[in-house]
């Protein structure tokens, strides 16, 4: 019997409905498999509803699902989602129960006691890829859990887009996550100071969003985010990806490199830039909103007769 024949009739249910969980349980539903949806918010269940799926008012509804898939935003959200129904009650147990939200390594291993005294098989799988991929089911997933549960998750999974195998202790999907992030906070601030600095130059910033992704200055925040960065500010208010989730990815990922003893004083400046968007009320904007941090200050500039003095006197040594 063909693998996704004999789990075809799997239930899913999913925790979070968010800009990332709504696509993620469409994609599941779209693929043929049940999955009824759980969001504190009545608007996001409202909109999960709009989309043709099935919800409810509360945890405990989703007792008679196969697979349980959590994606919320903070550690504390997650271990509150297992002192509920129908994890308390321990009818979950022996069940796949899929955390998709990052929340770093340690986090993830902090969770394992409390897994097995509930008898859930805990899976790591925190994904990246933003909504767009999200909703075109092109995701990619970082997966670890026990080999055992993979043949299980892999069909439930697959319409969400590709899922790499990273481990079979939980914290393996979570670290590949972190390197994966390090790049995406300290890309997208580099890429919005860049531009910044060429919004202050007087450059043609639709021309520079032309070539530079041709050369060596190229990457996909820049492709992804670039129009946005230089677009008028009201541009930056609705969020596609809220900045207060960098902010707390970029502080992660910080604390992640310190738990095994390395610096990073490139990711440092980027937590720095990120925690000061927040602190200037931008933490509900998109993502790119960052921007603003460099538009809004500036320092004086420089005396170019000065700087030339300065030059010719390190030039003369």
């Amino acid at each position: 019997m063909d693998s996704g024949d004999e789990f075809k009739n799997l239930s899913v249910g999913l925790i979070g409905a968010g800009r990332i969980g709504l696509p993620i349980a469409t994609r599941i539903s779209g693929a043929g498999f049940k999955t009824v949806v759980f969001d504190v918010a009545e608007e996001r269940l409202a909109e999960a509803r709009a989309s043709g799926l099935s919800t409810v008012g509360d945890t405990a509804g989703l007792a008679d699902a196969d697979i349980m898939i959590i994606i919320v935003a903070k550690t504390a959200q997650v271990i509150e989602v297992f002192g509920r129904e129908p994890f308390v009650s321990g009818r979950m147990s022996g069940k796949p129960v899929v955390v998709v939200s990052t929340v770093g390594p340690e986090a993830i291993r902090r969770l394992e006691p409390l897994a097995t005294r509930l008898g859930v098989i805990l899976v790591d799988c925190p994904v990246t890829g933003g909504v767009d991929r999200a909703e075109k089911g092109e995701l990619t997933l970082f997966l670890a859990c026990v080999a055992n549960a993979v043949e299980k998750l892999r069909p439930v999974l697959a319409p969400v887009g590709t899922v790499v195998i990273c481990g079979e202790k939980p914290g393996d999907g979570q670290a590949f996550k972190m390197v994966n992030n390090m790049l995406a906070v300290t890309h997208l601030s580099a890429a919005a100071e860049a531009l910044a600095l060429a919004l202050r130059l007087g450059l043609d910033s639709n021309q520079l969003l032309e070539v530079l992704p041709r050369g060596t200055a190229a990457s996909w925040m820049l492709s992804d985010r670039g129009q946005r960065l230089v677009g008028p500010p009201e541009d930056r208010v609705e969020a596609s990806i809220y900045l207060e989730i960098l902010a707390k990815d970029a502080n992660l990922v910080v604390e992640t490199a310190e738990s095994v003893g390395l610096s990073t004083p490139v990711a440092e400046a980027a937590r720095q830039q990120w925690h000061l968007a927040v602190e200037m009320g931008l933490g509900c904007h998109d993502d790119t909103a960052i921007i603003e941090t460099y538009l809004s200050r500036g320092i004086e500039p420089a005396d170019s007769e000065a700087g030339a003095h300065s030059a010719a006197g390190v030039l003369a040594r």
